[in-house]
């Protein structure tokens, strides 16, 4: 099923819009993501870093990189680091440093959180498939001129000897199994997330294998 991931040179560093955290493309805390900055290339973070006080950076959480992250950053004196999670999780991983959990309220929210909160910059390091908070966070950081930076993983890459098949949504990925009759033998292994998984409840002669964080 595709995602709004998107395949990058593993190990790449380019020159992002701001100088004084190229942290951000350190290779060995972020093993094989890469980074793409959206937006305004403002002179340099704002408001929080004057007068010594910290630049104060928003991680939209809720994957390994972005706890990879927070963990790099956690010594950073200057930083202060917020790891959002969207809390759907009943127990998430631990997250270092200081942790916010639940939804904003769409973009209104959102904005006015970063307006509240004085963020300097946003990290978006959500899950692929969180497309509508990726889509909040580019409106809220672009009508507010925050700098935003989305940390990509690499996408999956067909391999010599695979099949794939694309469909575009879960129900058509659940169609696409019912049709391929696995064998009574077979299995089928479910990665979807937990809010796609009733796309396929009703298969009920399909043996899955079931990733998820909680049971469903």
């Amino acid at each position: 099923m595709p995602s709004r991931c998107r395949t990058v040179a593993r190990g790449s560093r380019s020159s992002y819009w701001m100088g004084r955290v190229d942290w951000w493309a350190d290779r060995t805390a972020l093993e094989g993501a890469s980074l793409n900055a959206q937006g305004a290339a403002p002179r340099g973070l704002k408001g929080n870093g004057g007068g010594g006080l910290k630049h104060r950076i928003l991680i939209l959480g809720g994957t390994g990189e972005a706890a990879r992250l927070a963990r790099l950053l956690e010594s950073r004196t200057e930083l202060d680091v917020v790891t959002s999670l969207a809390g759907r999780t009943r127990q998430p991983a631990a997250v270092p440093g200081r942790v916010r959990a639940g939804g904003f309220g769409g973009v209104e929210g959102l904005s006015a959180y970063l307006a509240s909160e004085r963020v300097d910059a946003v990290v978006d390091a959500t899950h692929p498939y969180a497309e509508a908070i990726s889509r909040h966070a580019a409106s809220a950081c672009g009508a507010l001129g925050i700098p935003r930076v989305q940390l990509w993983r690499p996408a999956w890459s067909p391999l010599e000897g695979d099949r794939w098949l694309r469909v575009p949504t879960s129900g058509a990925a659940a169609e696409a199994v019912a049709e391929a009759r696995v064998s009574e033998n077979g299995c089928v292994f479910l990665s979807t997330g937990a809010r796609d998984v009733q796309a396929f409840g009703e298969l009920w002669t399909v043996r899955f294998l079931v990733r998820l964080v909680d049971a469903p």
